[in-house]
């Protein structure tokens, strides 16, 4: 957080000329700006296979 008004008032103007920008601006507000966590340990038990090692450690979406 600057301490700075002329810093602070660099950083908004920033990120408010960022926010026009729609690509950009679905990714702040989404985000995805910080990595998908893995787990080591989990409810699932996978049994080795490929597809089994891609899923391991990773969020699965909740299904409605």
């Amino acid at each position: 957080m600057p301490t700075s008004k002329v810093l602070a008032t660099l950083r908004d103007g920033i990120f408010l000329a960022l926010n026009a920008v729609p690509a950009i601006h679905d990714y702040l507000a989404e985000g995805r700006l910080k990595p998908q966590p893995r787990y080591k340990k989990g409810f699932m038990y996978f049994d080795g296979s490929r597809e089994s090692k891609v899923l391991t450690g990773m969020m699965l979406p909740n299904l409605k």
